[in-house]
């Protein structure tokens, strides 16, 4: 059985996430291990860990076939 990737990346765009989302917060635990200021561990884990997940979520709720993003964009742009 054949599957089609996702046209949103696929596995390959899922995997390249998850991996940055997983090495952000390696590098904010070993920082925390470390004896960090708290305030250090926070902003590390925040800088590392949210643009990762952010791309996760905009990737699955903007239509990525070409037809749907125009009809999205120009919804968008009639409502401003």
């Amino acid at each position: 059985m054949t599957t089609e990737p996702h046209p949103s990346g696929g596995s390959a765009g899922l995997a390249r996430s998850l991996t940055l989302i997983g090495g952000g917060g390696a590098g904010t635990l070993t920082a925390g291990l470390a004896g960090a200021p708290w305030w250090a561990v926070v902003a590390l884990g925040f800088a590392t860990l949210t643009p990762p997940a952010v791309a996760l979520i905009l990737r699955e709720v903007i239509p990525q076939e070409s037809e749907h993003r125009l009809a999205l964009w120009r919804t968008w742009c009639r409502r401003r």
